[in-house]
């Protein structure tokens, strides 16, 4: 548009300069030049009005293409020589409530096997112990409470009337999961009338066969009134 309108300057440039010596050479024809000019402006100013009115062509917008997401499944896998990043279920660690009572069941049966005697001459609580109890504690237990010196010696048929379970000794083994450690206090009627209250401290263990004794250690052994 813009070098038809230079053309379009030039050439009327070059049409007035010889309309207007031509003009100028009678009235008559100067009074036509003018009028030719006013036509040409009106002409002029049409076109340019019509051109300046027309609606400007806008450019098409390009779509702009949508980006394909691709998902890639990723497997995670444990690092070498440490944990692996999964979340890993814990495993529960071990009461001690459910396996002390049973360890604590088989103290004061073992205190009641151990000290109630029939007669003076019965073994047959040896053979009870050995069913739970270690083989070298059965052996040591001949030289505790029923020794000919022991307090006793020659009191049988004796029963036992109550067991009571507290802490264990100062220098007593720890208590874990696995291995219980109390002092016991078993209070032991005789024949004779007499009260004896023995203490011991004990140890037992859990092994596949149940809780065990392996350790027994007598305290103190006291007449009572």
């Amino acid at each position: 548009m813009q070098a038809f309108f230079v053309e379009l300057g030039y050439f009327l440039a070059t049409v007035w300069s010889n309309v207007w010596r031509w003009a100028l050479r009678k009235r008559r024809n100067l009074a036509l030049t003018v009028g030719v000019i006013i036509v040409l402006f009106v002409v002029v100013a049409t076109i340019m009005q019509g051109a300046s009115s027309r609606p400007t062509a806008r450019p098409t917008a390009t779509p702009t293409p949508t980006p394909t997401e691709v998902y890639t499944e990723v497997t995670a896998r444990p690092v070498a020589g440490g944990e692996g990043t999964g979340t890993a279920t814990p495993t529960p660690e071990p009461t001690e409530t459910a396996p002390a009572d049973e360890a604590e069941k088989a103290a004061r049966q073992w205190a009641t096997d151990y000290l109630e005697r029939p007669s003076a001459e019965d073994t047959s609580w040896k053979t009870e112990l050995e069913a739970y109890t270690i083989p070298s504690v059965v052996a040591q237990l001949d030289g505790q409470a029923f020794r000919p010196e022991g307090i006793l010696y020659g009191k049988a048929p004796t029963t036992v009337t109550d067991v009571t379970i507290s802490a264990p000794p100062q220098d007593a083994e720890t208590s874990t999961p696995v291995r219980w450690s109390r002092s016991l206090a078993a209070t032991v009627q005789a024949q004779d009338g007499s009260t004896t209250k023995v203490t011991f401290g004990i140890v037992l263990m859990q092994s596949d066969k149940g809780w065990m004794v392996t350790s027994v250690e007598e305290i103190s052994v006291e007449e009572e009134g």
